[in-house]
């Protein structure tokens, strides 16, 4: 049981029992509210499944992929010169 309650939506079941209640209480200032009530979630939901993913934080990240390469990269071959200095010692 709580299991169930646990997965309903709550602001869908209070919208449900308030239209029902809008239905047998004809009453214009309650179906009015009703309806920006209604209105209000499903704008919210549209916001929700129209919102587009965060492009900056997917180019922070690559920047930092790119930046760590980079810097392993400039790592490396600054270690390249002592290496080959170390080699021309000893080949001579």
């Amino acid at each position: 049981m709580l299991e169930k309650l646990k997965k309903l939506d709550i602001t869908l079941a209070l919208l449900v029992i308030l239209s029902l209640n809008s239905i047998r209480d004809i009453n214009i200032a309650q179906s009015i509210v009703a309806l920006g009530i209604f209105s209000l979630v499903a704008y919210g939901r549209w916001l929700e499944h129209a919102k587009k993913p965060d492009v900056a934080a997917e180019l922070r990240a690559e920047l930092e992929h790119v930046k760590s390469n980079m810097s392993g990269l400039m790592i490396k071959n600054a270690s390249k010169p002592q290496q080959t200095q170390q080699d021309i010692k000893r080949f001579f």
